[in-house]
């Protein structure tokens, strides 16, 4: 009998991510004389580097194939990248009553289909076994549109404010994260066979948040107090939340 899940996460021995996006924004405003209204559009080039390293338990079909443990692992180094790619957001601030402001954002969902390599390293009960070859890969997921909202009130005479935050992010559309292997191949029992596309599920839902900050001058100009709250609801339900699908419900307080 398996000592986890089937129908739950994916078990990982380990696993590491040290991913990053990279923003190049140009940004343009305009003012209208109603309400304190201002409009912001932002075009933003985008470039997308994964790099994530996690061991994955085996499984296929061979005798006494234990995919529950580790020496059974194979090892996957995933480093790709993609340049260049378009993306825009949109801002709305307006202010119908002066200790009143609200704020609007919308930054558009894209896709990312990167280019790369795969480092593959097999367990000691696999290498003995199999073989891989080849390193070249191609990654297709998809990141989140990402809408915001905010209300914050100023006291009329400046020693006080209070702003409540509204995030909510559609990692619904992440639901799986494509590996296609271009030129990799694994040899086992007398068979040389390429890798097939590998679906990575996520089952991700979408995530949103609630935020509530203050801020106080005790002594004007020389001394602030600054608090806040906010509370989350992660991409990732608990029973899908593993290494490789780290997503979980956040509540914090800060104080300064």
């Amino acid at each position: 009998d398996s000592d986890w899940d089937l129908g739950g996460a994916q078990r990982y021995s380990s696993g590491a991510a040290h991913n990053k996006q990279i923003y190049n924004t140009l940004a343009v405003g305009y003012a209208l004389p109603w309400f304190g209204l201002r409009v912001g559009l932002s075009g933003v080039i985008i470039h997308q580097v994964i790099d994530s390293k996690v061991a994955l338990s085996l499984d296929n079909g061979i005798n006494n194939w234990k995919s529950e443990d580790p020496d059974f692992d194979a090892t996957v180094h995933l480093l790709a990248k993609q340049e260049w790619i378009r993306n825009a957001a949109i801002s709305i601030l307006a202010q119908p009553w002066s200790p009143i402001k609200l704020l609007l954002h919308y930054q558009f969902h894209y896709d990312v289909h990167a280019t790369g390599k795969a480092a593959i390293t097999l367990g000691d009960e696999v290498s003995g076994v199999a073989k891989i070859t080849g390193e070249r890969l191609k990654m297709h997921l998809k990141m989140p549109g990402i809408f915001r909202a905010a209300i914050g009130y100023v006291m009329p005479s400046k020693r006080m404010d209070i702003e409540l935050a509204y995030v909510w992010e559609n990692w619904a559309r992440n639901e799986v994260i494509w590996v296609v292997p271009q030129d990799i191949t694994m040899e086992a029992l007398g068979k040389t066979q390429p890798l097939k596309p590998i679906p990575l599920k996520t089952h991700f839902r979408d995530s949103y948040s609630l935020r509530l900050g203050a801020s106080y001058d005790l002594l004007p100009a020389k001394f602030k107090v600054r608090a806040g709250t906010y509370l989350e609801r992660g991409a990732a339900a608990e029973s899908w939340t593993s290494a490789g699908t780290l997503g979980l419900n956040i509540f914090g307080i800060s104080i300064g």
